[in-house]
């Protein structure tokens, strides 16, 4: 009985059938290459854009919880994070802080990994108002049908009185960046921010006089204190890169 052997070599289709030449061409399937063996790298992702939530934690005028949302961009260059940001705080209706930002920054990534800690600073064009709660005493004058004549009166009345400023200011912050050079990216970020200018917060009684004065030709009430506009911000970021 006459055996066939047949070669495990399995030429390509535009080598001739029958001929003695070795399957050497890359393509042949037992010329596996080095390239071949390994494993495919994934995309390298540096630029981002996304949304965050988060807030805002002012420790002048006065200490307050602001919750609102972000906005971001990123560019990645390995070793440094460029970034632009947009923050809106005071969401809430009872907030007494309603604030808008927009920022350009630089942070230092430690290291290439897909956890990338990072710290670094910015500048920032912010405005905001402060809302505070002031009373007054009110006169208030009426017709009395008793006496067939006017009667003035004396009443206490609260309203708000609004601080609203704009500037320029810095911030300094860091935080972790996971999933680093993928399509989606999360990070966690906290930032101390100081603006270079004042918020006024106004004594808690003032006369009518004072209050007309601000009430009806926008003049500044008496104040306690004026501070620099400073505090805290921490963010919790979704980024789609591309």
């Amino acid at each position: 009985m006459n055996m066939v052997v047949h070669e495990p070599t399995i030429k390509k289709t535009t080598n001739p059938i029958g001929t003695d030449e070795k399957a050497t061409n890359d393509q042949d399937i037992y010329n596996i290459t080095e390239n071949e063996v390994k494993a495919p790298k994934r995309k390298k992702v540096n630029s981002y854009f996304g949304i965050g939530i988060g807030g805002m934690v002012p420790l002048a005028p006065e200490i307050e919880m602001a919750p609102g949302l972000n906005l971001f961009g990123i560019y990645d260059t390995q070793s440094i994070l460029f970034g632009i940001d947009c923050n809106l705080w005071g969401m809430s209706s009872d907030s007494r802080y309603s604030y808008a930002d927009f920022g350009i920054s630089a942070y230092y990534a430690f290291g290439r990994k897909f956890i990338a800690p990072y710290i670094g600073g910015g500048l920032s064009f912010s405005a905001v108002d402060y809302e505070t709660e002031v009373s007054y005493v009110a006169e208030r004058e009426y017709y009395d049908y008793d006496i067939q004549g006017y009667r003035t009166s004396e009443e206490t009345e609260y309203n708000t009185y609004v601080d609203d400023k704009s500037g320029i200011g810095a911030f300094i912050g860091g935080g972790v960046m996971l999933n680093r050079a993928s399509s989606i990216i999360l990070l966690a970020e906290v930032k101390y921010f100081v603006s270079f200018f004042k918020l006024a917060e106004p004594k808690g009684t003032v006369t009518y006089e004072q209050w007309k004065d601000y009430d009806w030709y926008d003049n500044d009430l008496p104040t306690k204190s004026d501070k620099l506009f400073q505090g805290f911000m921490f963010n919790l970021k979704l980024g789609y890169g591309f």
